[in-house]
């Protein structure tokens, strides 16, 4: 801040002026009004104006018009006024009247006559007062904005974090991009959202409605050259099968603009990562309605298996029951000896057993698909 070098003397003694305009020229740049009521008149002329305001007014008490009470008290009152030091030179100099200068606003009180030196310090101090103030004002301005900005920062970011969470529940392209654009709008974006250009599954979606065709064609064009390609105010981001187009981006704001290209960065990367996990979860559910089918046809095959092997086990007993009652009475009329008769019986006998063993292996092997079929129930489940 460049120091404050205008000084404003109040009073209605032409003599007392020009002591103070010679002790003040060449230190300071100086004006002089000749009671309140003028002083006030100026400095509101100063404003009106956008004229640079005395950083200092030296004021008599006792004036016509308007005193010097009078005139403090309005200046302290007054928004575009109150910073304006006051300092009282005054005949009246009783610690009743420096009460009432006080209590008016004044910075300091002088009683008449003053020295030269003493005033010089005061306005010194004066300036430095009002430098250290300025200094803790802008400080404090920095702190705000600083404050601001991070609250501005947070703000921004809980919208990237509904936006990541709400897309983890959303189960259509035509989903995302309406959650991608809800953000966007909070942000003042224009946009234009794109997904699966060219597939069964495509949508798009832009703040006005619909996209205009030759926006989705910059998009197929430009998003095979970089994630993020800026031209102009607009601003392609694309990720995958995700693009998102913003029309408006705020270039003229290169802190604004830096925060927003990472807020959609990520909620673009983030909307393409969902995008595949819906692929893969149309996938996964396609697989599994094919392993379904498979395990209804294994059953039915090994249902089948069953029942005809069953069935087989009985017919194979059956007619080997009728076969040994056929050898039992064969033996009366085919004149066979004990012995040959107990060999075609043992025969038989093992012939039998052959038989059976067969039908156990059918058994195992049984044992063996009703045991593949209750792993594919589970791994449908």
């Amino acid at each position: 801040m460049t120091t404050q070098t205008k000084i404003l003397v109040v009073d209605d003694d032409a003599l007392n002026r020009a002591i103070l305009r010679e002790f003040l020229e060449g230190k300071f740049d100086f004006d002089d009004c000749n009671d309140g009521q003028q002083c006030i008149n100026y400095l509101n002329s100063c404003i009106k104006n956008d004229e640079e305001l005395p950083f200092l007014i030296l004021l008599d008490v006792n004036m016509p018009v308007m005193d010097g009470l009078e005139a403090c008290r309005q200046i302290k009152a007054n928004p575009d006024l109150s910073k304006i030091d006051v300092i009282f030179i005054s005949a009246l100099s009783s610690a009743e009247d420096r009460i009432n200068g006080y209590e008016a606003g004044c910075f300091d009180y002088f009683a008449k006559p003053f020295h030269e030196d003493e005033l010089l310090r005061k306005i010194e101090i004066v300036q430095k007062n009002q430098s250290e103030h300025h200094k803790k004002e802008k400080s404090l301005s920095e702190a705000r904005s600083t404050a601001m900005t991070a609250m501005t920062n947070a703000s921004e970011i809980g919208v990237i974090l509904r936006t990541i969470q709400e897309l983890y529940s959303l189960n259509t392209n035509e989903d995302i991009v309406k959650n991608i654009l809800s953000a966007c709008n909070v942000y003042g974006l224009k946009v234009v959202i794109t997904i699966a250009l060219d597939t069964p599954h495509q949508a798009s979606i832009a703040t006005r409605g619909n996209a205009k065709p030759i926006e989705i064609e910059l998009i197929k064009l430009l998003r095979q050259k970089e994630a993020i390609y800026h031209f102009d105010k607009r601003t392609l981001f694309s990720y995958g099968d995700t693009s998102l187009l913003v029309l408006n981006m705020p270039i003229e704001d290169e802190d604004l603009y830096g925060r927003f290209k990472d807020h959609l960065a990520i909620i673009v990367e983030g909307a393409e990562s969902r995008v595949k996990a819906i692929i893969a979860e149309h996938k996964r559910e396609q697989q599994r309605v094919q392993l379904t089918k498979l395990v209804h046809v294994v059953e039915e095959l090994m249902t089948a298996l069953e029942e005809g092997q069953q069935k087989q086990q009985i017919e194979h007993e059956v007619l080997m029951s009728n076969f040994m009652t056929k050898i039992e009475d064969s033996f009366a009329t085919l004149g066979l000896t004990h012995e040959q008769e107990e060999t075609l019986e043992q025969l038989v006998e093992e012939t039998e057993k052959g038989s059976n063993a067969l039908f156990d292996k059918g058994a195992e092997l049984q044992e063996k698909l009703t045991s593949i079929k209750m792993m594919l129930r589970l791994a449908i489940t």
